[in-house]
C-alpha cells in the first residue's frame, strides 16, 4: 500500500484469489516448471505456491513497450517479435530486491557489470536452473541430508522479449572475461555447471537481444537478456519447496 501511496498510483499490486483470470495460469506455469528428479537431492518432491500477486507498473509497462517496438523498427522484415513468459528471480549481489525490481526494473547493464555480475538479466523456464544454488546456500553445504527443512522465496514471472538469440558456444568469450572461481554463493549464481563462469555482457553480442547458457546436462538453459528494458516483471509469486505435498 505505501508503494502505492508513493507512487501516485502508477504501482500497483493485485493479490489474486482462485477465481482472478490470471491465477491458474500462473500457478500451472511454476509447478509445470519443477522437476522433481532434479530436487531429490535436497529431499523436495514438491513446490508449493502460497501467493500470487499481479503488478500494475505503468512506467516498465510503457518503458518495455516502446524498447520492444524499437528493436523491431531495426529489425529485418522476416523477423517477428519473439515475446515469452519466463521465470526471473532477484539477482544475488545485486542492490534491488524483488520490490526493488517491482519498483524501478531490473538494475541495467553497467549496474551489473559494476557489481561484477553477468551483463544481462538471467531468465528461464527451469526452477531449478534459477534455484538451485540460492537453496544450496540455505541449506549449506551438506544440503542432501537436509531433507526436513522447507526453503521459501520469492520468484518474478516476466514478460519477455527474447528477439535474436544464439547460444553462448556459438561466440568466443572476449578475452580477459572470464570471472574468477566464485567465493560465495552471489557470484556463483548461473554457474550452470561449468567451474569457471564466462561473464556474459555485450561484448561479442552486440547483434543479438539475448544469450543461452546451457546446463552442462543440455536440458536446462537460462536466457541472459542484454537489455533490462526488455524484461517486464507481471506476477510475483511466493513459493516454497517441500519434502512432501500437503
Amino acid at each position: 500500500m505505501l508503494i502505492e501511496l508513493e507512487n501516485g498510483g502508477n504501482i500497483r499490486f493485485d493479490e489474486a484469489t482462485v477465481n482472478s483470470p490470471y491465477f491458474e495460469t500462473c500457478l500451472e506455469l511454476i509447478q509445470s516448471r519443477f522437476t522433481s528428479p532434479d530436487f531429490e537431492s535436497f529431499g523436495f518432491n514438491n513446490v508449493r505456491v502460497i501467493r500470487i500477486s499481479k503488478l500494475h507498473n505503468r512506467s516498465l509497462r510503457n518503458q518495455f513497450e516502446e524498447a520492444v517496438e524499437a528493436e523491431m523498427e531495426d529489425a529485418d522484415d522476416d523477423i517477428k517479435p519473439y515475446v515469452e513468459y519466463l521465470i526471473c528471480a532477484p539477482i544475488p549481489g545485486a542492490a534491488e530486491d524483488i520490490i526493488g525490481i517491482s519498483e524501478v526494473g531490473y538494475p541495467t547493464v553497467d549496474q551489473m557489470r559494476k557489481a561484477n555480475l553477468d551483463g544481462a538479466i538471467p531468465c528461464s523456464s527451469s526452477l531449478f536452473a534459477l534455484e538451485q544454488k540460492r537453496i544450496q546456500h540455505i541449506l549449506g553445504d551438506h544440503s542432501s541430508l537436509l531433507t526436513k527443512a522447507d526453503v521459501s522465496g520469492q520468484l518474478l514471472i516476466c514478460r519477455v522479449f527474447t528477439g535474436e538469440n544464439c547460444l553462448e558456444t556459438e561466440r568466443s568469450v572476449p578475452v580477459g572475461s572470464v570471472v574468477p572461481d566464485p567465493p560465495h554463493w552471489t557470484l556463483d549464481f548461473a554457474l550452470m555447471g561449468r567451474p569457471t563462469k564466462p561473464a556474459i555482457t555485450e561484448e561479442g553480442f552486440e547483434d543479438v537481444h539475448s544469450v543461452s547458457r546451457m546446463h552442462a546436462d543440455g536440458k536446462r538453459k537460462i536466457v541472459f537478456v542484454l537489455d533490462n528494458k526488455l524484461v517486464l516483471p507481471e506476477y510475483i509469486v511466493d513459493i516454497d519447496y517441500a519434502e512432501s505435498a500437503d
